[in-house]
């Protein structure tokens, strides 16, 4: 700020200089020119130079009036100053307004056909300044050929016919690129009515264009989605009671459109028994806190059948924050739960044995250690491997191995709780998350499973027995510290002897 008014100052002091100098030296030459050929005393240079007594006071007085009149006139110097600069500022803030929201404006003089455009209406159709003679018909010929008659005849109805010219249509940059642009604009008409200037804007809309028919398109899927997915639809009034059903709605319920009247009532004699009270509660936080209804829950048709829905809904208030309407849907997921259901065992179960792979591991290890460090409970692992079972693929083959790791991991489930998790490490390789147990009752489970399988006769490959390592939670343990120590137990049974169990407190 500082700076702009030291500018101003001196720009008007330089002003103030050079015209108080013109003044002065034009006064000059004007009275030596009075003196040598008006009134004939000497010549024109020696007035010049060499003015008189009186005519040196005179000139004096003359300068000293045209200090004083600059001096008085400076502030009124420095406030044209300050208008152009502020004239300077408001362009340069309009264009950039213009390029960010990628709009120009253009200014048509009718009867000469001449256009002015402002720098971003080239930008958007492409054009160099310099290059482009901006006429009304360089300008249609930069229209897209298909929209070219509806833009003339867009324009002759506003300038002829007194209609708003408010149009989008789609130009043709050089390089093919087509944009859609979106216009408007406003004629002025003289004394006479006749129309002789037009002013108006052009933006640029084409991203927003792609984004319309983007949405236009999503809608569309989405449509077809539902009468494809046959979702239904309800609406329950909370206050009367009133509900409606669409046809899909009585359909997965296992009842006919006629059959009977809807009711919430019937709605929740409907759930399975078991999901009744969590689907009366869903909808109680929604009519109560305000909150989306968003559940799934098993349906009782009739004869005993089941089927698993999805329900969705949301509240409707007054102004006086009352419930009056409750909007949703109603969709049968079924086949799409048993689809989620299997390829979520596919994830995270190992195909041969059925027990869980290292990805469920981690996931199961990071709730279990948090659980049982808030609650206190004990939490334990066993790692188990078959001894020398190189020696089994070696003899009878990778398909008898196979059915070797198939028949132990049923061994294994059937020895320990159903609350534990098995997990197959790799190869032959296999944990036991032993929840809820101290490091004495692995130990022991462990001691079981180990008996189980060295007294099993498998149908080909004979007898083979297990090492373990046994090991539980300690104080700042994540899973990779009692996966490390149970690893060191196991590796311990094997130095030890195999087929035995080895702890690591």
């Amino acid at each position: 700020m500082g700076k702009s008014v030291k500018n101003r100052n001196l720009v008007a002091s330089r002003r103030i200089v050079i015209v108080g100098f013109i003044t002065a030296f034009s006064f000059w030459v004007v009275e030596s020119f009075v003196h040598t050929h008006i009134f004939k005393e000497g010549d024109f240079l020696e007035n010049f130079l060499y003015p008189g007594q009186n005519e040196l006071w005179m000139r004096l007085l003359i300068l000293g009036l045209i200090v004083y009149i600059s001096l008085y006139s400076r502030k009124h110097i420095i406030k044209s100053i300050e208008v152009e600069e502020s004239i300077i500022r408001a362009k340069e803030g309009l264009l950039q307004a213009q390029s960010i929201a990628n709009i120009g404006s253009w200014d048509w003089d009718i009867e000469t056909g001449k256009l002015e455009w402002s720098d971003e209406i080239y930008k958007i159709f492409g054009f160099e300044p310099r290059v482009f003679d901006a006429t009304y018909e360089a300008f249609i010929k930069a229209v897209h050929p298909e929209d070219r008659e509806f833009v003339t005849n867009s324009v002759e109805e506003a300038v002829h016919g007194g209609k708003p010219y408010d149009i989008e249509h789609r130009i043709a940059s050089p390089g093919s690129i087509v944009r859609t642009v979106h216009e408007i604009g406003r004629v002025f008409y003289d004394d006479d009515n006749k129309p002789f200037r037009m002013i108006g804007t052009v933006q640029d809309i084409t991203e927003r264009k792609k984004s319309e028919e983007l949405l236009r398109q999503t809608e569309r899927r989405l449509t077809k989605a539902q009468e494809v997915g046959q979702v239904g639809t309800w609406a329950w009034n909370p206050k009367t009671g009133e509900l409606v059903w669409s046809s899909e709605v009585y359909r997965i319920l296992g009842f006919k459109p006629d059959e009977v009247v809807p009711s919430f009532e019937l709605f929740l004699e409907k759930i399975h028994p078991d999901d009744r009270e969590f689907v009366n509660k869903a909808v109680e936080e929604a009519l109560n806190d305000n909150k989306q209804y968003n559940i799934d829950c098993r349906i009782i048709k009739k004869k005993g059948l089941e089927c698993i829905a999805n329900a969705r809904g949301e509240v409707t208030f007054d102004e006086d924050g009352d419930a009056v309407q409750m909007l949703g849907t109603f969709q049968d997921i079924t086949e799409r739960k048993a689809m989620m259901d299997k390829l979520e065992r596919l994830a995270t179960t190992d195909a041969l044995t059925k027990a869980f792979n290292k990805m469920k591991f981690e996931e199961i290890m990071v709730q279990e250690i948090e659980r049982a460090e808030r609650y206190g409970r004990p939490l334990s692992l066993f790692m188990f491997d078959a001894d020398n079972f190189k020696e089994v693929n070696d003899t009878y083959g990778h398909l008898v191995g196979d059915e070797v790791l198939e028949a132990l991991a049923d061994i294994v489930r059937q020895s320990m709780r159903k609350s534990n998790y098995l997990v197959r490490w790799g190869g032959d390789e296999f944990v036991v998350i032993c929840v809820e147990a101290e490091l004495d009752d692995a130990r022991l489970m462990a001691e079981r499973v180990r008996k189980s399988v060295s007294e099993y006769t498998f149908e080909k490959a004979g007898n083979i027995t297990l090492s373990f390592g046994v090991t539980t939670l300690k104080s700042g343990d994540d899973k990779i510290s009692m996966v490390q120590r149970v690893d060191k137990a196991l590796y311990k049974s094997k130095l030890g002897g195999r087929n035995r169990v080895e702890v690591f407190e």
